[in-house]
């Protein structure tokens, strides 16, 4: 519903666009923004960004924090291979 608005609107965005300078966050992002942020009752954009880096803060501590996954080692090829490496099998 709200892409269906958007794009009847999307005509009056791209004429008041600036042709030149830096890009800015395009009109239609915050619209859909401000939606969500409405539907989803949040009081206001720092109580939605509070919410979204609640969210994501334990993961990328997660992922800063845990070791490194050991190397990876060769398979090997049979059990004969295995044994012979361990000089389980007589030549």
């Amino acid at each position: 519903m709200a892409d269906a608005a958007l794009e009847r609107l999307s005509p009056e965005f791209d004429r008041i666009y600036a042709r030149v300078g830096r890009a800015s966050v395009p009109s239609e992002r915050l619209l859909k923004a401000s939606l969500l942020i409405a539907l989803y009752s949040v009081r206001s954009d720092t109580g939605w960004y509070r919410h979204l880096t609640t969210l994501t803060l334990p993961a990328v501590i997660r992922a800063t924090t845990l070791p490194e996954p050991p190397p990876e080692k060769k398979p090997t090829d049979s059990l004969a291979a295995f044994k012979r490496s361990r000089g389980l099998v007589s030549a």
